[in-house]
């Protein structure tokens, strides 16, 4: 079966130091390898990220651990993380919840 696609696009820090990650599509668990190799290699140059999951259609558990430890690498270099899953269907933010994730996501 042939993976549906998802998008990565980052912003440059601005002069507030403000960096956005956009995340796009499919973040199912066939693309999960793929998102964590970007999140591995991305370069950061803000101090302050965003990951926005405004457009994402699918995510996975894998995804959402993903998401989690890029976080936690990140708030350890000093640098405040915001994974903002304030658009995703009411369905994945009670997961989020559930699962106990919600802590780590902006939710509304």
């Amino acid at each position: 079966m042939k993976n549906k696609t998802f998008t990565f696009k980052t912003s440059p820090g601005n002069k507030n130091g403000l960096q956005e990650i956009k995340l796009e599509g499919d973040l199912g668990i066939r693309n999960a390898v793929d998102l964590k190799s970007m999140l591995d290699t991305v370069k950061i140059s803000g101090d302050n990220i965003i990951i926005n999951l405004r457009e994402v259609e699918k995510i996975d558990v894998t995804t959402i651990q993903n998401l989690v430890l890029f976080r936690n690498i990140q708030e350890t270099n000093k640098r405040t993380t915001t994974v903002s899953a304030v658009d995703l269907d009411k369905e994945t933010g009670k997961l989020l919840i559930n699962s106990g994730f919600g802590k780590f996501f902006k939710l509304s």
